[in-house]
This record gives C-alpha cells, sequence and structure tokens, in this order.
C-alpha cells in the first residue's frame, strides 16, 4: 500500500504539468485556412477564386490581430500575376517587402523583372 506522500507527490507533478500547458502561448502567425485551401487548389485549380478569397481573410485577420503570416501578400501577389493583373501583384510584393523586410530583396527582383519600381531595402546597423 503506498503512503500518502506518494500520492501527494503524484497530484502536485500532475497540477504541474497541467499549470505549464495551460501557459503555452498561441500561435505566433495568424493562417487561417491557408494549409487547407493551398491543398484543395493544388488538387483542383478550378477553385482559384476560393484559394484567393481564403487568402485575402487570413491577410485580413493577420492585420487586424497583429500576426500576419509570411508570405500570405507575395501569394496573393502571384495569384494577381497569374490572372493579368500586374500592377496590383506588384503592389502586394511591395506590401509584402514592407511587412518582412527580410524578403524585400527576393521581391525586388520580381518587381524589376515586371517594370516596377523597386522599394528601398532596409539595412541593419553595424555591431558596435
Amino acid at each position: 500500500m503506498r503512503s500518502a506522500a506518494f500520492y501527494l507527490k503524484v497530484f502536485c507533478a500532475s497540477a504541474a504539468v497541467l499549470l505549464t500547458t495551460a501557459c503555452v502561448p498561441a500561435e505566433r502567425f495568424a493562417w487561417g485556412n491557408y494549409d487547407m485551401a493551398l491543398y484543395q487548389y493544388s488538387k483542383s485549380p478550378d477553385r482559384l477564386a476560393a484559394y484567393e478569397a481564403t487568402l485575402v481573410q487570413a491577410i485580413s485577420t493577420g492585420k487586424a490581430t497583429n500576426r500576419l503570416a509570411p508570405g500570405l501578400i507575395a501569394e496573393l501577389g502571384y495569384i494577381k500575376l497569374e490572372k493579368g493583373e500586374t500592377n496590383e501583384a506588384i503592389a502586394l510584393f511591395r506590401e509584402e517587402a514592407i511587412q518582412f523586410p527580410s524578403s524585400a530583396s527576393f521581391l525586388n527582383g520580381i518587381i524589376t523583372r515586371l517594370g516596377g519600381e523597386q522599394i528601398p531595402v532596409p539595412t541593419t546597423a553595424p555591431a558596435s
């Protein structure tokens, strides 16, 4: 037969685990239903309109909650480019580069090939 001290230790350990898992932070980025919409679009390219609407919704939610996921705006820009809406695509690529400066060099290359003006690439201050 086990002692009361044993059961107290088990209870305390269980409580500690439960309290720790309750403190897990929420996701850093808001992706919405992007993953499922991309999967469905990859299986059925005729679902482009639904995929585009999902991207627009995910971007809107991400901006509203300050949890915009990287790449969503550029992905929407790529869809606009596929549809022949070059100016809208360039505007979205610029917006992505501003929101996520680490992508600016890559996106500037695309913008240049499309005939748009590059955005300034942010530079970091040298370490002192």
